[in-house]
């Protein structure tokens, strides 16, 4: 980590400015991870309603971000087979998909 010079204020009109930050869906995914298992049997959450809110709020803009890159680009993870009924399909039919798919799709 580098060392910055900047404190952070309490004052509300800096605890509510809004800043613009680009991150990986993976550095995402560990803020996201961090605080879920910080919050678990966390006083601090349980009791302090401010504090749950913000965190509320961090995974409420977290995971809105991620979904809306999905929904704004179709969704690449919901593959689809024009020649396949999904809804019906049993557990093995789903299993044989899944191979299908790792098969004619190699990394």
């Amino acid at each position: 980590m580098t060392q910055s010079n900047y404190v952070i204020s309490d004052t509300p009109e800096v605890l509510n400015r809004e800043h613009n930050v680009l991150l990986k869906e993976g550095q995402i995914s560990t803020i996201l991870y961090v605080l879920e298992g910080y919050i678990q049997g966390s006083d601090d959450y349980h009791f302090d309603d401010n504090f749950k809110n913000d965190v509320d709020n961090i995974f409420e803009r977290l995971e809105g971000a991620i979904d809306t890159f999905y929904k704004d680009n179709n969704d690449p993870l919901n593959v689809k087979f024009p020649d396949v009924d999904y809804p019906n399909l049993t557990p093995l039919e789903e299993e044989l998909e899944v191979q299908k798919y790792i098969q004619d799709n190699p990394s």
